[in-house]
């Protein structure tokens, strides 16, 4: 608890005093006078301090609503990101039935494969997720290899 010094009109430790009084003190007042300044203030800047006592409840309800989010989050940013590849695998899949029917035309099955390879280098992935990439861009060249034998037959 700080008090201030000695003046032209008080003595130390005089004022600010709840002493002799005109008013009523608030409970806000009698609090700090009895104990010191809050804990808060003890530790952090006062308008820090200041503002966590205001918004506890609404800090409390955000970081109730944080803890979810961070479980979810990651998952869902993993997803987005696998599906910009994944969803190669299903032209890739077709090209492939393609070239188990008999009437396969494997000159445009070829050309649809050589499509799909230059989508497939445009693709744009975080640096974590590149070995998914290149693990498309190897299967599509198994696939090319299997078309080749098939074509010059």
């Amino acid at each position: 608890m700080t008090v201030g010094g000695s003046g032209w009109i008080a003595r130390t430790g005089q004022f600010p005093s709840p002493l002799q009084s005109e008013y009523p003190l608030a409970r806000d007042a009698e609090r700090y006078y009895r104990t010191g300044p809050p804990l808060l203030q003890r530790y952090l800047p006062f308008w820090l301090a200041n503002l966590v006592d205001r918004m506890w409840v609404a800090l409390f309800s955000i970081i109730a609503i944080l803890i979810p989010l961070a479980r979810v989050v990651p998952p869902l940013y993993q997803f987005r990101i696998r599906s910009r590849i994944f969803r190669w695998y299903r032209v890739l899949r077709q090209i492939e039935d393609g070239l188990a029917r008999k009437d396969a035309d494997t000159a445009k099955l070829l050309e649809e494969i050589d499509k799909l390879d230059l989508k497939a280098e445009r693709v744009m992935v975080p640096l974590a997720y590149t070995d998914e990439l290149y693990r498309l861009r190897s299967h599509i060249a198994l696939v090319r290899a299997r078309l080749l034998p098939a074509r010059s037959e």
